[in-house]
């Protein structure tokens, strides 16, 4: 069994290596999301006609980024565009318009 002081000071050393692995690991995130960002920007400047549809970009990728999940964040980006292409078109396409006159087709 291990005395309430050496209990103390193994906690004190974790606390000390987390506190000391924090900001490497804070430059890190800060790297990868401007990466992000950057990918992000340059596959809307590449394909503008997304530009309004954010919605079915991201609902794309995410479900591209799951399916794919060792593959890198412009890889997905490419594998994706097809499919946001396909999305945006049936989106397109698809009338919201209600009838003004239901067919009589007999039924009750």
């Amino acid at each position: 069994m291990i005395t309430p002081e050496e209990r103390e000071e193994i906690i004190q050393e974790a606390l000390e290596r987390i506190l000391r692995a924090l900001p490497e690991t804070i430059g890190n995130l800060m790297k990868a999301q401007s990466m992000y960002q950057q990918l992000t920007k340059t596959f809307y400047e590449e394909n503008p006609d997304l530009k309004g549809h954010s919605d079915i970009v991201r609902e794309v990728v995410a479900k591209v980024e799951g399916d794919n999940l060792t593959m890198g964040y412009g890889d997905i980006l490419k594998l994706a565009l097809p499919a946001i292409k396909d999305q945006l078109k049936i989106k397109t396409d698809l009338s919201m318009k209600v009838p003004s006159k239901s067919p009589d087709n007999g039924a009750l």
